[in-house]
């Protein structure tokens, strides 16, 4: 912002220039994008179960004796003593060799349980999940863990609930479902939103909506921030003799004011006290000058405008130069005195070269 002051014996002029684009330059706040996902996702759910059966064996006597255990001669050919464990390839099991018999002593766990062993007929918890091993007493083990919903590296129980990215889900036996938003406060908790609400919030409006299948999650910053101090939406304001506006997080400028509190648009011009002119002039859309001088009084000007002919705009370049070089043949050849010639202008002397053919 600019300020000039002139004083000179009764005269006061005071000239406020504002410069538009250098405070739309400061605007802090911006629309910002929309986030969108799908409302039921399926694919995340993770269910494992497998079901295995004991490799089988050839029953070897050692020399140990008749009243020695077994030992155990296995398809590939490796001799496993009596009550070694052991995990056969192409196998998720621990076997153990039973007196000349494989039997599955233990499941093994997924990568997600670290790949714990897991003892026959029990059931075990990690990380508050649930994973065990079951004989089917018809000669098969089964191995189950709790269904989970894997969102972010992070596991989740069926039936809970999931804040993240601005959504609520909740995890379901088809993976999670995404039931509405959230967003957080100064204190960072999370607030929660369902489908079509609309919180204004610390000068930011949110938007929670479900069309169809899809949910959209949408902020916008509809306040203005300008020297340390937030302003909401559709909120005025004035510094100096400039009223400025907050619209959708720009900064305008929307009047002018006088220094008794007298608003004035912009474009617009008041005398007060039949000798002090107020004007609130945009010059261009950069630049919006607030004046306040004297007029009606004697050696000032009017306070009313006086008509001002407009210049001439979007003239021919180089046209005038040739219509004067045949200004002089355009006289003679049409016998028009010189005193009337200085009162044609440019477009009269274009009118005339286009209905006379100079030199015929």
């Amino acid at each position: 912002m600019k300020l000039f002051y002139y004083s000179s014996g009764t005269i006061f002029l005071l000239i406020i220039f504002v410069h538009i684009q250098h405070v739309r330059s400061e605007k802090a706040i911006l629309q910002a994008g929309r986030i969108t996902a799908d409302a039921l996702l399926t694919s995340t759910l993770n269910v494992t179960r497998h079901i295995e059966s004991p490799i089988k064996a050839l029953p070897l006597r050692e020399s140990k004796g008749r009243w020695g255990k077994l030992s155990c001669l296995s398809e590939d050919g490796t001799i496993r003593r009596h009550g070694e464990e052991f995990i056969p390839e192409g196998k998720e099991f621990w076997h153990a060799c039973d007196n000349g018999n494989f039997k599955i002593i233990a499941c093994r766990g997924s990568i997600k349980s670290g790949r714990t062993k897991i003892p026959l007929d029990s059931t075990i918890y990690i990380s508050g999940f649930w994973y065990k091993c079951i004989d089917r007493e018809n000669g098969e083990v089964e191995y189950q863990e709790e269904p989970t919903c894997e969102i972010g590296n992070r596991h989740y129980h069926d039936g809970d609930f999931i804040n993240t990215g601005g959504f609520r889900m909740q995890c379901t036996p088809s993976g999670h479902a995404i039931i509405g938003c959230y967003y957080k406060d100064g204190n960072g908790t999370k607030i929660s939103m369902n489908p079509g609400d609309k919180i204004t919030y610390n000068g930011t409006v949110i938007l929670c909506r479900q069309v169809r299948n899809k949910f959209f999650f949408q902020t916008m910053e509809t306040g203005c921030r300008r020297d340390g101090k937030v302003y909401n939406n559709d909120e005025i304001w004035v510094k100096g003799n400039i009223v400025f506006k907050c619209e959708f997080g720009l900064i305008n400028i929307v009047a002018c004011q006088t220094g008794d509190g007298q608003r004035l648009s912009v474009g617009n011009r008041i005398v007060q006290d039949k000798h002090t002119l107020h004007t609130c002039t945009r010059e261009n859309d950069r630049v919006v000058r607030y004046t306040m001088s004297t007029c009606g009084k004697p050696n000032f000007p009017a306070c009313e405008p006086t008509a001002i002919e407009p210049p001439q705009i979007n003239l021919e370049t180089g046209d005038t130069k040739e219509l004067n070089e045949h200004a002089e043949q355009l006289k003679e050849k049409l016998k028009i005195p010189t005193s009337d010639m200085r009162l044609i202008g440019a477009a009269g002397l274009r009118f005339l070269k286009s209905s006379v053919v100079v030199g015929k």
